[in-house]
Order: C-alpha cells, then sequence, then structure tokens
C-alpha cells in the first residue's frame, strides 16, 4: 500500500507535507495519503492493544516504520549516479516488528 504510492507520487506526496504548514488550502491534497497513514497506525495501535507491540503513540509507531522508507525514496529521487537497492519489504516490516515485540 505506502510503497506503492510512494513509488507513484512519493516527491509530491512529500512536497505537500513540507508546504502543508505553510499554505493550509493544501490539506484536502494531504487526506488521501494521511488515511493510509492512519491505517497502518490503527494496525499498529491494535498489535500494540493485543500485548504484542510495546506501547506507543500509533503515529511515533508509523513514523518509525515509515520515516526510513520516506528518507530512502528521497535519497533515490536525488543521488544522481548512485545505484540503491531496491528495500526488501518483507524483510524490513519483520525487522521493524521484531525491534518493537514486547519483552
Amino acid at each position: 500500500m505506502y510503497q506503492g504510492a510512494a513509488e507513484k507520487s512519493g516527491q509530491f506526496i512529500y512536497s505537500i507535507i513540507l508546504e502543508i504548514h505553510r499554505n493550509p488550502e493544501l490539506v484536502d491534497i494531504i487526506n488521501r495519503p494521511m488515511g493510509m497513514i492512519y491505517a497502518v497506525g490503527q494496525l499498529l495501535g491494535r498489535y500494540q492493544a493485543e500485548g504484542i507491540l510495546q506501547q506507543e503513540h500509533f503515529l511515533h509507531a508509523v513514523a518509525g516504520l515509515i520515516g526510513p522508507l520516506i528518507a530512502t525514496n528521497m535519497i533515490q529521487g536525488t543521488a544522481l549516479g548512485v545505484p540503491i537497492p531496491p528495500i526488501d519489504l518483507q524483510n524490513y516490516v519483520a525487522n521493524y516488528l521484531n525491534g518493537r515485540l514486547q519483552p
């Protein structure tokens, strides 16, 4: 879900996120990407409520998950001539979740 959106329109979404505070009229444009973020947050929140994952604010959990993906996509868009291999999303998500398991 996220990776497909990032590949299709990531740079646009990142630009809107950066501009939203200066241009609040852009808020309608960001609703769909934010909906995806909230959906992921709800899923992580469910795992927290079930005692599987450590408790943290759902937006912090989402930021921890997608932050490195956003950074990688932004670097790929600017790293001219530097090949960056694609992220193995299954492995990436497994590592993220394993790092947040309840002790």
